[in-house]
C-alpha cells in the first residue's frame, strides 16, 4: 500500500527551555532543509529523511571551496567551517537514544590520498576501499547498508564506476514501539484515496491526553497535529492540512510546524470546526475523564531518490559540476559530486514504527579534461602444465636465459 508518509523529526523535545543553544540551531537547519526538500519531491514517493542527507552535507562543506562552499553552507543552514562538528554532535545526540542509530562510511581509492585534517574530523564509522568495479563494491556497500538498517534497506542506493574515487554515506535506523498501541482490523473505506483499494489495516485508540493533538496555523492554512508518543523518546507526528492544500505544500507546512510550540491544543478545542479532520462536542460518559480518540490507517512505504534532482536546494548543484574540482580540503586530486542518492523505507503499524534510510554520494574526477574511460576486453591464461621460458635482453633481443619448467 502507497501512502503519503508522515514525517518523523529527529531532534530533542522542542519545549525544553535547557537545550544547548549550538543543538537547537543544528535542530532547525536540518528540519528546515527537510522541509524545503520536501517541497521539490513527487507527493508520489513522499517519503525522505533530512537526517540522512544533512550530515553528509555537512562533512563536505567545509573542505569545500568557492561557490560550492556557500551553496552547501545555505542549504545546511550554518557556516561551514562548523558544519562537521555539528554533524559529531547530531550523530552523538542522536546515537545516546536507544532507538535512533545513525552511522557513517568512507570508502576511497586506495591510490586516493585524503588529507587527514578532514579524515580526522570525521564521526567515528566505517571506513574502507572501493575498487571502481560496480560488482565488486556492491558486495561490501550492500552488506554495509543491510547491516546498518537491521536488513531493512539490503540494498546501497548507488553503484560505483570506474571514475568513483571516493564514496560517503549514511544509515539511519528508527525504531518504536508505542506507548499506548493501536487496535487494528481490516477495512474497507467508502471515500479517500483507499475507497478503491479493498480492506487496508486501519488502526484506531483512545486516550486521555487532550494536549497530544493541537492546530497550527501554518502558511498554508491550518494544520491538525497529532503526537502518537513512542516508548524511546521516539514520536510520530501525524499532520492533517485542509482539503484545498496541494500535498507538496502540506508536507513542506508540516515539517516546518511539528517540532516547534504553539497552536491550540486539544484542551483548549471548541465545539466549532476545531481543525482539519477534527470533531469536538461534549457528551454524557461513566468516568470523568476527558477522551482522544484517533483512527488512522496504517503504511508501509518505500521511496528512492536522486538527489542531484534536488541540487539546488540541498546545495549540491555548483560541486556537481564535473568539468573542475571543488574540495581541496579532502584530497588534492581534484573532485566533484559524481552521484548522491538516498534510499528509505518507513512502516506505521499497531505497535509501533520503524523506519530506515540509507544516503550516499560519490565523488568523481573532476577537471576540465576528466580521464578518459575506455571498454576493454579481458584475456585470462593459465600455466598449469609444462611450459618453457626464456629471459631476453629487451634492446637487443637477445636471449639471455631460457628453460623448461
Amino acid at each position: 500500500m502507497r501512502s503519503i508518509s508522515m514525517r518523523r523529526q529527529q531532534q530533542d523535545e522542542p519545549d525544553q527551555p535547557d537545550q544547548p543553544d549550538q543543538r537547537r540551531g543544528w535542530a532547525e537547519a536540518v528540519n528546515t532543509l527537510t522541509a524545503r526538500w520536501l517541497e521539490r519531491i513527487d507527493p508520489a514517493d513522499a517519503l525522505a529523511s533530512g537526517i540522512g542527507v544533512w550530515p553528509l552535507l555537512a562533512l563536505i562543506a567545509d573542505p569545500a571551496d568557492g561557490a560550492g562552499r556557500a551553496e552547501l553552507a545555505s542549504a545546511l543552514g550554518i557556516e561551514p567551517e562548523a558544519a562537521i562538528d555539528a554533524a559529531r554532535d547530531l550523530i552523538a545526540t542522536l546515537d545516546a537514544c536507544e532507538a535512533v542509530h545513525l552511522a557513517t562510511g568512507l570508502w576511497t581509492l586506495p591510490d586516493l590520498v585524503v588529507h587527514d585534517a578532514w579524515a580526522s574530523r570525521l564521526p567515528d564509522g566505517t571506513r574502507g576501499h572501493i575498487t571502481g568495479v560496480a560488482q565488486q563494491d556492491a558486495v561490501v556497500l550492500n552488506a554495509w547498508a543491510n547491516e546498518r538498517t537491521g536488513g531493512r534497506i539490503p540494498t546501497f542506493p548507488l553503484k560505483t564506476d570506474p571514475s568513483t574515487r571516493l564514496v560517503l554515506a549514511s544509515a539511519l535506523l528508527v525504531e518504536t514501539q508505542w506507548a499506548q498501541p493501536f487496535t487494528s482490523r481490516p477495512l474497507a473505506l467508502d471515500q479517500g484515496p483507499w475507497a478503491d483499494a479493498g480492506p487496508i489495516e486501519y488502526l484506531t485508540r483512545t486516550t486521555t491526553n487532550l494536549d497530544d493533538i493541537r492546530v497550527v496555523e501554518g502558511e498554508c492554512g491550518s494544520l491538525t497535529d497529532m503526537t502518537v508518543v513512542g516508548r524511546d523518546d521516539v514520536d510520530v507526528h501525524l499532520v492533517l492540512a485542509e482539503e484545498h492544500v496541494a500535498p507538496a505544500r502540506a508536507l513542506a507546512a508540516g515539517a516546518s510546524i511539528v517540532t516547534k510550540p504553539g497552536g491550540v491544543r486539544g484542551t483548549a478545542f471548541t465545539e466549532e470546526h476545531p481543525g482539519p479532520g477534527i470533531t469536538s462536542q461534549r457528551s454524557q460518559a461513566s468516568a470523568p475523564t476527558d477522551q482522544l480518540q484517533l483512527a488512522t490507517v496504517g503504511f508501509a512505504h518505500e521511496a528512492e531518490h536522486d538527489l542531484l534532482k534536488a541540487a539546488e536546494v540541498l546545495g549540491l548543484r555548483t560541486v556537481s559540476d564535473r568539468t573542475r574540482g571543488h574540495f581541496p580540503g579532502i584530497a588534492d586530486e581534484p573532485l566533484a559530486v559524481g552521484a548522491a542518492r538516498q534510499s528509505i523505507m518507513a512502516r506505521f503499524h499497531a505497535r509501533g514504527f520503524e523506519a530506515a534510510a540509507v544516503t550516499a554520494l560519490s565523488m568523481t574526477f573532476g577537471a576540465a579534461s576528466p580521464p578518459r574511460m575506455y571498454e576493454i576486453r579481458t584475456v585470462s591464461a593459465a600455466f598449469t602444465r609444462p611450459f618453457a621460458f626464456y629471459a631476453t635482453h629487451r634492446p637487443t633481443g637477445l636471449v639471455l636465459v631460457a628453460g623448461w619448467v
